[in-house]
């Protein structure tokens, strides 16, 4: 009974969580052999227990499994600044006078209709 205990003990390894700047270099060397071409299609997200949440990676070692931290910037649209740079920072001529009122069904030809399915004989 003790051998199949110990077999086990050998086979688990340590599971780490490392921020990607923090790697050692001989982690670097292995994230880089291990993703060549990048890691985008591996990234998967971490919730937390607080309800955020982080992107990371698993790279393996002989004796570690690693959670490799990625940071991952999320485009959530526009700052005010970067609009200005866009656009000049001048408002659209004519762009206060559109109102939801006028996409209605005459402008567009479609109406809110369902649409029966034929059957196949």
């Amino acid at each position: 009974m003790e051998a199949s205990s110990i077999k086990k003990t050998e086979t688990l390894k340590k599971k780490l969580i490392i921020s990607f700047e923090k790697l050692s270099p001989e982690l670097l060397k292995l994230f880089h052999e291990t993703f060549p071409t990048g890691c985008e299609e591996s990234l998967k997200r971490i919730p937390k227990p607080n309800g955020e949440y982080f992107y990371a990676v698993q790279l393996e070692s002989d004796d570690t499994s690693y959670l490799i931290k990625m940071p991952v910037k999320i485009d959530d649209g526009f700052s005010e600044e970067e609009e200005k740079d866009i656009f000049g920072g001048e408002e659209l001529p004519g762009a206060d006078d559109i109102t939801a009122d006028e996409d209605t069904e005459e402008d567009t030809g479609f109406k809110d209709e369902p649409v029966e399915e034929e059957e196949e004989e």
